[in-house]
């Protein structure tokens, strides 16, 4: 905020905080009520809630409170995450039906990615298709990719010998 913003925010009444903290203690109040409250008109109240001063103000105090209720919100999901695995462990401790106990389980491995997926099944994404691909070698050209496969692999053995049409491995 600018230093004359702020300069001028602290120049503010206390019944401004005190305007201020009521508003956000009563979200939705009608300025009826908060004339009620203070015993101010409407029309008075409207005229310094709609300040570019007052505005201001809250505008900073909606920023504190914004970043405590953030702030509060991940220590809120593991109390509610510890109070639903007590109650969990509670139901099943004392239940006899299968079907609430097999639910339960179901439940949890789906959560944790063990539950079967409906988009990654084969029927899902169509028929599934194979390709073979089928290749035709003479006896010769299946001897030389033998050999240079075995050269390859290790060139300092001696190469199979042919012997009669046939390959024999080296002695």
């Amino acid at each position: 905020m600018e230093n004359g913003n702020t300069q001028a925010i602290q120049k503010l009444s206390t019944f401004h905080e005190m305007l201020a903290n009521w508003i956000l203690a009563n979200p939705g109040a009608t300025y009826r009520q908060m004339g009620a409250a203070f015993n101010y008109s409407p029309a008075w109240l409207c005229t310094v809630v709609n300040s570019d001063l007052f505005k201001a103000y809250m505008a900073e105090k909606m920023k504190d409170v914004n970043s405590r209720v953030l702030d509060d919100i991940p220590a809120m999901l593991k109390g509610t995450a510890a109070l639903a695995i007590e109650r969990m462990n509670d139901v099943l401790q004392h239940t006899e039906d299968s079907k609430t106990i097999v639910d339960a389980f179901d439940s949890v491995m789906h959560r944790y990615g063990y539950a079967p997926n409906a988009k990654a099944a084969p029927a899902a994404q169509g028929p599934l298709v194979q390709q073979n691909n089928v290749f035709f070698l003479s006896k010769e050209d299946l001897g030389d990719a033998r050999k240079k496969l075995l050269e390859a692999h290790n060139p300092q053995a001696p190469a199979e010998k042919e012997v009669s049409g046939e390959l024999v491995p080296p002695t």
